[in-house]
């Protein structure tokens, strides 16, 4: 073909190059799609992990009320422990100790005051 031949060193800078403008349009590309404003830049966005805690305790939260209706008060017992727990690891403090108060009378209900 009759080009340039590219010595080691330009073909590492040229790589490089590559991975710069690879990671600068990642790092811009919220801001060109409007996934976030100026104002937010700066904070952190939310842990991933935390909108998986939040979806587990609406499910937890489900799923007592089905067993609520059809169970036993045992069963809700049972049930409402698995909804504190979510909500305990969704670090939702205002929600957890509302249903600590439905734990407590659950609990009491189905022969199990100290739970």
């Amino acid at each position: 073909m009759g080009g340039k031949k590219i010595t080691a060193s330009q073909a590492v800078v040229g790589i490089f190059v590559i991975i710069a403008v690879a990671t600068a349009a990642y790092a811009i590309r919220p801001f060109v799609a409007g996934e976030m404003d100026t104002a937010s830049a700066g904070t952190s966005a939310k842990d991933p992990m935390q909108a998986i805690y939040e979806k587990i305790a609406v499910d937890a939260i489900a799923h007592y009320r089905i067993v609520k209706r059809n169970g036993t008060p045992a069963d809700a017992c049972a049930s409402v422990l698995q909804v504190t727990s979510a909500l305990m690891q969704a670090r939702d403090q205002a929600k957890y100790k509302a249903w600590k108060q439905i734990q407590k009378a659950d609990c009491a209900a189905a022969g199990l005051p100290n739970l």
